[in-house]
């Protein structure tokens, strides 16, 4: 005992005494302990490092509606500091407390969850697991709505990359595929996030090419995309088409500066 501040000698102490617990009182002290955070840190400006307690306490206490958001969140400041082992759990919680809910989850928490799984899927594709982050990516997709083009894409689109990334070149291309046909054809009166979208389904199949090292198809995409990308708003799609540019040389020259 220090002060007011008591912890058990050894860990296992600590696990025997919570194993005990019947799982209500577990449920209820849970409850208790996220309660008394948020009532003492609310005023102090530090409750924003708590994220990551209190979608635990609130998940262990039964609450997956006030879990949810402190998960998710948590998930995110997991990802700006690149802890992806950190991130990739926390999401995975949000999204197991997201399924607790079932047919009664509100739509909002049930979109939220597909944006959770996608952030997942990202964080597993950074870290290599492709088969994980694909399998998320799919739960994501068959969950969201047919009318939202752009997103669905999105998706699509990710899926290749998990493809790309674990060397399925043919698998790849028939996921970028459908993303294109997803989105329709492209013409100069299409809304910005349309052409953001398809430029990057156009960009990733280049790399695929570019693998394979067949740059001659890289030209083909490159005439495809240059009516569109020097538009204003499309800087991050100029960037990864320059890049392209740069690879398919690189290729075409056996990397010859």
């Amino acid at each position: 005992t220090y002060g007011t501040e008591c912890r058990f000698t050894h860990d296992e102490l600590r696990e025997v005494s919570y194993l005990e617990l019947p799982d209500a009182e577990r449920r209820r002290l849970h409850g208790r302990v996220a309660g008394a955070i948020e009532q003492r840190r609310k005023d102090s400006g530090d409750l924003d490092r708590m994220h990551a307690s209190l979608g635990r306490h609130w998940s262990a206490a039964g609450d997956p509606i006030r879990a949810i958001p402190h998960l998710h969140t948590a998930g995110d400041q997991a990802v700006a500091l690149h802890a992806l082992r950190d991130a990739t759990a926390l999401y995975r919680e949000a999204v197991v407390n997201i399924e607790t809910l079932g047919v009664s989850a509100d739509p909002d928490i049930v979109r939220d969850a597909t944006f959770i799984r996608e952030k997942l899927a990202d964080a597993l594709t950074v870290t290599g697991a492709h088969a994980d982050a694909r399998a998320q990516l799919e739960q994501a997709l068959t969950a969201s709505n047919a009318h939202e083009t752009i997103d669905r894409a999105r998706l699509q689109c990710k899926i290749g990359r998990t493809f790309e990334n674990g060397r399925d070149f043919e698998a790849a291309l028939s996921a970028y595929a459908t993303a294109e046909r997803t989105l329709g054809t492209a013409d100069a009166d299409r809304p910005l996030p349309w052409l953001r979208e398809w430029t990057q389904v156009q960009l990733r199949r280049a790399w695929v090419w570019y693998w394979k090292g067949q740059s001659q198809e890289i030209d083909g995409l490159i005439a495809q995309v240059d009516p569109y990308i020097h538009q204003p708003g499309l800087a991050l799609e100029r960037s990864l088409y320059y890049q392209v540019l740069g690879t398919r040389d690189l290729r075409r020259h056996r990397y010859v500066i």
